[in-house]
Protein backbone atom coordinates (compact mmCIF):
# COMPACT_ATOMS: atom_id res chain seq x y z
CA UNK A 1 0.00 0.00 0.00
CA UNK A 2 1.09 3.51 -0.98
CA UNK A 3 1.72 6.36 2.07
CA UNK A 4 -1.03 8.23 -0.38
CA UNK A 5 -3.96 5.74 0.13
CA UNK A 6 -2.79 4.88 3.66
CA UNK A 7 -6.16 5.29 6.02
CA UNK A 8 -5.81 7.33 9.27
CA UNK A 9 -6.40 4.31 11.36
CA UNK A 10 -3.50 2.21 9.96
CA UNK A 11 -0.85 3.54 12.57
CA UNK A 12 -3.10 3.74 15.83
CA UNK A 13 -1.92 1.02 17.98
CA UNK A 14 -4.17 1.57 21.04
CA UNK A 15 -7.05 3.92 22.42
CA UNK A 16 -6.69 4.80 25.95
CA UNK A 17 -10.00 6.31 26.34
CA UNK A 18 -13.68 5.56 25.69
CA UNK A 19 -17.05 7.13 25.66
CA UNK A 20 -19.18 3.70 25.64
CA UNK A 21 -22.23 3.60 23.93
CA UNK A 22 -24.73 4.78 26.46
CA UNK A 23 -22.42 7.08 28.54
CA UNK A 24 -22.72 10.51 27.70
CA UNK A 25 -19.73 13.47 28.73
CA UNK A 26 -20.12 17.14 29.18
CA UNK A 27 -17.18 19.31 29.23
CA UNK A 28 -13.41 19.84 27.82
CA UNK A 29 -10.69 17.62 27.49
CA UNK A 30 -7.18 17.20 26.04
CA UNK A 31 -4.92 14.74 25.83
CA UNK A 32 -2.09 13.53 23.87
CA UNK A 33 -3.46 10.00 23.30
CA UNK A 34 -6.48 8.52 21.11
CA UNK A 35 -9.98 8.18 21.64
CA UNK A 36 -13.11 6.64 21.13
CA UNK A 37 -16.44 7.46 21.35
CA UNK A 38 -19.33 5.86 20.77
CA UNK A 39 -21.48 7.67 23.61
CA UNK A 40 -22.83 10.86 23.40
CA UNK A 41 -20.52 14.15 24.15
CA UNK A 42 -21.14 17.60 24.81
CA UNK A 43 -18.54 19.48 24.49
CA UNK A 44 -15.30 20.24 23.08
CA UNK A 45 -11.80 18.97 23.07
CA UNK A 46 -8.27 19.73 21.83
CA UNK A 47 -6.15 16.37 21.17
CA UNK A 48 -2.91 15.61 19.93
CA UNK A 49 -3.79 12.23 19.24
CA UNK A 50 -6.68 10.70 16.61
CA UNK A 51 -10.40 11.05 17.62
CA UNK A 52 -12.71 8.40 16.20
CA UNK A 53 -16.36 9.40 16.37
CA UNK A 54 -18.27 5.56 15.87
CA UNK A 55 -21.22 5.24 14.15
CA UNK A 56 -23.48 5.31 17.44
CA UNK A 57 -21.09 8.36 18.57
CA UNK A 58 -22.77 12.00 19.05
CA UNK A 59 -20.43 14.80 19.37
CA UNK A 60 -21.84 18.63 19.49
CA UNK A 61 -19.48 20.90 19.85
CA UNK A 62 -15.90 21.83 18.62
CA UNK A 63 -13.33 19.51 18.15
CA UNK A 64 -9.59 20.08 17.37
CA UNK A 65 -6.99 16.75 17.22
CA UNK A 66 -4.53 15.21 15.04
CA UNK A 67 -6.43 13.13 13.23
CA UNK A 68 -10.63 13.30 13.37
CA UNK A 69 -12.28 9.97 11.67
CA UNK A 70 -15.78 10.30 12.08
CA UNK A 71 -18.34 7.61 11.75
CA UNK A 72 -21.19 9.08 13.59
CA UNK A 73 -22.92 12.35 14.27
CA UNK A 74 -21.31 15.44 14.92
CA UNK A 75 -22.77 18.82 15.40
CA UNK A 76 -20.23 21.74 15.46
CA UNK A 77 -16.36 22.57 13.54
CA UNK A 78 -14.06 20.35 13.46
CA UNK A 79 -10.44 21.12 12.63
CA UNK A 80 -7.75 18.45 11.97
CA UNK A 81 -4.23 19.29 12.41
CA UNK A 82 -3.40 16.32 9.68
CA UNK A 83 -6.06 14.58 8.28
CA UNK A 84 -10.46 14.38 8.50
CA UNK A 85 -11.89 10.98 7.46
CA UNK A 86 -15.23 10.86 6.70
CA UNK A 87 -16.51 7.14 7.20
CA UNK A 88 -20.20 6.09 4.97
CA UNK A 89 -22.13 7.00 8.19
CA UNK A 90 -20.79 10.30 9.12
CA UNK A 91 -23.42 13.21 9.58
CA UNK A 92 -21.77 16.18 9.83
CA UNK A 93 -22.97 20.20 10.39
CA UNK A 94 -20.07 22.62 10.58
CA UNK A 95 -17.15 23.42 9.03
CA UNK A 96 -13.91 21.13 8.40
CA UNK A 97 -10.73 22.71 8.54
CA UNK A 98 -7.75 20.09 7.86
CA UNK A 99 -5.31 19.87 5.50
CA UNK A 100 -6.25 16.53 4.09
CA UNK A 101 -9.65 15.53 3.32
CA UNK A 102 -11.22 11.76 2.83
CA UNK A 103 -14.86 11.76 1.75
CA UNK A 104 -16.74 7.89 1.58
CA UNK A 105 -19.83 7.60 -0.21
CA UNK A 106 -22.92 7.76 1.82
CA UNK A 107 -21.67 10.18 3.73
CA UNK A 108 -23.47 13.44 4.89
CA UNK A 109 -21.47 17.36 5.15
CA UNK A 110 -23.41 20.65 5.91
CA UNK A 111 -21.49 23.25 6.36
CA UNK A 112 -17.97 24.50 4.79
CA UNK A 113 -14.54 22.96 3.88
CA UNK A 114 -11.66 25.31 4.87
CA UNK A 115 -8.80 24.11 3.08
CA UNK A 116 -5.09 24.97 2.84
CA UNK A 117 -3.76 26.00 -0.91
CA UNK A 118 -2.50 21.98 -0.96
CA UNK A 119 -5.38 20.48 0.80
CA UNK A 120 -5.93 17.02 -1.15
CA UNK A 121 -9.93 15.79 -1.17
CA UNK A 122 -10.13 12.23 -1.31
CA UNK A 123 -13.35 9.99 -2.04
CA UNK A 124 -13.99 6.87 -1.50
CA UNK A 125 -16.20 3.52 -1.29
CA UNK A 126 -15.76 1.84 1.81
CA UNK A 127 -13.74 -1.42 1.27
CA UNK A 128 -12.34 -2.44 4.41
CA UNK A 129 -14.38 -4.10 7.30
CA UNK A 130 -15.12 -1.21 10.05
CA UNK A 131 -12.79 -2.01 12.90
CA UNK A 132 -14.49 -2.71 16.35
CA UNK A 133 -13.89 -0.51 19.41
Amino acid sequence: MTEKYKRSLDDVLKFTSMVGEGSCFEGHFTGDDNYIVNGDVKGTCDLEGTLVIMEKGYWKGDIKARIVVIGGTVEGTVEALEKVELRPTARITGDINSPNIAIATGAVFEGDMHMHDDTQITHFEEQREQPSP
